[in-house]
């Protein structure tokens, strides 16, 4: 069975997130741990993370950590995510990481 292909935006939501899971919210992170972590080529995932540094999304310099900017496209994400899933009534534990990314405070958004 062939596996779903992932739009850009979801790439770039999985790079956010694994950042994020990977740092433990505070800390920066390697880009080839994230890497893995998402996985796409690394030849594309470079291309994402310079699209996502040049949104303000996230900052690279050795290291990957989000900005506030990437915090809040995070939170915003789970939210869209949690009412469609709501709406249509799939959860697939992604309620409850939802849930937990948008109580966390280390986020400060």
């Amino acid at each position: 069975m062939m596996a779903k292909r992932r739009d850009r935006v979801r790439i770039y939501a999985d790079i956010l997130k694994a950042i994020w899971q990977e740092s433990e919210g505070d800390r920066r992170v390697k880009i080839t741990r994230v890497q893995y972590s998402v996985g796409v080529p690394f030849d594309r995932f470079k291309g994402y993370i310079a699209e996502l540094q040049e949104l303000g999304l996230i900052k690279a310099e050795g290291t990957l950590a989000l900005t506030d900017r990437g915090k809040e496209f995070l939170v915003n994400w789970s939210r869209i995510l949690e009412t469609l899933n709501d709406n249509h009534g799939g959860n697939n534990g992604f309620k409850e990481r939802s849930n937990r990314l948008l109580k966390d405070q280390e986020f400060g958004v």
